[in-house]
């Protein structure tokens, strides 16, 4: 199959506004692909050669520009300049390198040279896979001269897909769960059929492991996934609730209850001596945590999957460290100096996998049993749990983890099994200011900026951020964040925002007639906010009509708390929570009136 082809499907799909839309493009695409195709697109479509346990294509944006500039004869600097300037776009837009290939090859009129006969599918492909496993001495150079090879083969569209897929900057405003109706349509001929591909996916995140499952044994096969060790499980997610009393009725009377640690949740793989540690955006972090790794090395047992919460702590007195000092953490160099300056400690909180046997069925409470057998004797942690039937002792367990330095607790129902990839109410988060009111900060996806003036001139001055709607996939604007701001943070927008910056607003994102960004940005960054309240707008159209006719729901001078690195856009605060978070802030108005 030719990737001119493709290449075409995806600008068609990028320049399509909706998402049943898109939807119905990728059928088209998955229908004329065969079946042993199909796999190998989804993994282009994510900028990865093959499945994660596969090295990263690893060509960074400036060496890419070197080999556009050697493959079109111009210098570095020249081509820097275009992406700022590509003719037709407005100068406040920084142009993705992508694009600027495409424009390239058509005003340069650059013969394609089919020397080798056109560009497939399956050649791509191969060629990024060779790229991604270069490596040793000379590898960048190899690295450079195979992407030079095939820009020099690719049409002005072929080019411009390539680029992206090396840089991982794909943006054509789809998301996996749009791929998986993609494919429930395309191989069982009913988008119904997404719940249970979805449930295969949430154990097995290996989105091209399910497609050509689907292509070759159609649900049947999907049926028989099971969870692989060193693929990450998509993780369980919480609730809230307003009250104590709420939360022990919700579970009859009885719960578990845990420390929220204030860290990066962790899903760490044990494979024999291989172990892989992934965020709770799937995102391959083991590298920057090799002390983690180390400890998980030495459990012994073959096969483990386990679950915890990774915090800073200070070495001497073991105490708890702010969750920003972690973020030092997160770097990809100097690793070796951020181990010594930033020491960390796992706190295990759950038991997914154990020597050939699933523990996703089991019962809360057996699994933290068969948790505490799996690490007896190690150095890691366990996060601290009571078993609580009343207010007081609820309150009382809570006080502890706030005086240990958490954030509070997290009450699970004993009976309940872990649901992969849900967000339901066998976990309730709740947690407690020091004024003992509740409280809790908001993850907004920022989707637009307003350019900055005065001190903030030449800066993004204030961002406009969105909620997360799952039940149609997309971002309702909810708030505009200006406060907050550290000239450090201004700085680190603008080395973060400036390669998402759009030409016109993904057409993921829900905005109003009064909400008019100088920019708009991919949705891909998560920002975790605190505000004073939540009110009702009249601007913003975050879960408009649902509390008011004609109202969404906004955020109250909303402060930047952190960069939220370690979630995804689809991790972020959902319409429900958002809802959930006013009903709660009117209940406990209510009481402080009484």
């Amino acid at each position: 199959m030719k990737f001119a082809l493709l290449a075409k499907t995806f600008n068609k799909i990028e320049s399509t506004s909706g998402t049943l839309a898109k939807i119905d493009l990728l059928v088209k695409l998955f229908r004329g692909t065969s079946s042993d195709l199909v796999d190998k697109i989804i993994y282009l479509m994510a900028g990865h050669p093959s499945w994660m346990d596969e090295p990263e294509i690893g060509i960074a944006e400036k060496s890419a520009i070197k080999a556009v500039a050697q493959v079109h004869g111009i210098s570095v600097s020249k081509l820097e300049e275009k992406l700022g300037k590509l003719s037709g776009q407005p100068e406040s837009i920084t142009v993705d390198l992508g694009a600027l290939v495409e424009s390239l090859k058509k005003s340069t009129r650059q013969k394609t040279l089919f020397d080798e006969g056109p560009l497939t599918i399956t050649e791509v492909y191969e060629s990024l896979k060779s790229i991604a496993r270069f490596s040793g001495s000379g590898s960048s150079a190899k690295k450079l001269r195979s992407l030079e090879a095939l820009l020099r083969r690719a049409s002005p569209a072929e080019g411009k897909w390539i680029i992206r897929m090396v840089e991982g900057k794909f943006r054509i405003g789809i998301a996996d769960k749009a791929i998986l109706d993609a494919l429930a349509i395309t191989y069982t001929g009913d988008k119904v059929n997404r719940n249970v591909i979805e449930t295969a996916y949430n154990i097995c995140t290996d989105l091209g492991l399910i497609a050509r499952t689907l292509a070759y044994e159609g649900l049947d096969g999907i049926k028989n996934i099971r969870i692989r060790v060193g693929v990450p499980i998509k993780m369980m997610l919480g609730q809230r609730l307003p009250t104590i009393e709420e939360i022990l009725k919700k579970f009859g009377g009885t719960c578990g209850c845990e420390f929220k640690y204030d860290g990066i949740r962790i899903q760490a793989h044990k494979k024999g001596e291989i172990i892989t540690l992934f965020s709770r955006n799937l995102e391959k972090i083991t590298k920057q945590f090799p002390d983690v790794g180390e400890q998980i090395k030495r459990l012994p047992h073959d096969q483990v999957i386990v679950e915890g919460e990774c915090v800073a702590i200070d070495p001497e007195t073991q105490k708890l460290r702010p969750f920003q000092e972690l973020m030092h953490r997160r770097r990809k160099f100097d690793i070796d100096k951020a181990i010594k300056q930033y020491r960390v400690k796992l706190f295990l909180f759950d038991l997914l996998y154990l020597n050939g046997k699933s523990y996703l069925n089991e019962k809360y409470e057996d699994r933290r049993r068969v948790l505490e057998e799996t690490i007896a004797g190690s150095e890691m942690g366990l996060a601290e749990q009571r078993i609580v039937d009343n207010v007081d002792d609820f309150e009382n367990f809570l006080e502890e983890s706030l005086n240990s330095g958490c954030e509070g607790l997290m009450a699970k129902a004993l009976n309940s099994k872990y649901t992969a990839g849900a967000r339901g109410w066998s976990w309730i988060k709740f947690k407690f200011s020091y004024q003992e009111q509740l409280t809790d900060t908001i993850d907004l996806v920022i989707v637009g900026a307003l350019m900055g003036r005065g001190k903030r001139a030449g800066a993004y001055g204030s961002l406009f951020g969105a909620i997360y709607n799952p039940d149609t996939d997309q971002f309702e604007i909810s708030c505009k964040i200006a406060s907050g701001f550290t000239d450090m943070d201004l700085e680190q927008f603008k080395k973060t925002f400036s390669s998402l910056q759009l030409v016109n607003k993904d057409s993921r994102v829900i905005d109003s007639p009064t909400i008019k960004p100088d920019v708009w940005f991919e949705p891909k960054v998560v920002l975790e906010v605190k505000g004073d309240e939540i009110t009702l707008s009249s601007k913003y159209p975050a879960a408009r009509d649902v509390i008011r006719k004609g109202y969404g729901l906004s955020i109250r001078f909303p402060r930047l708390v952190t960069i939220r690195e370690d979630k995804k856009p689809e991790d972020a605060t959902t319409r429900d929570e958002l809802i959930q978070l006013y009903e709660t802030q009117r209940t406990l108005q209510g009481k402080a009136k009484n």
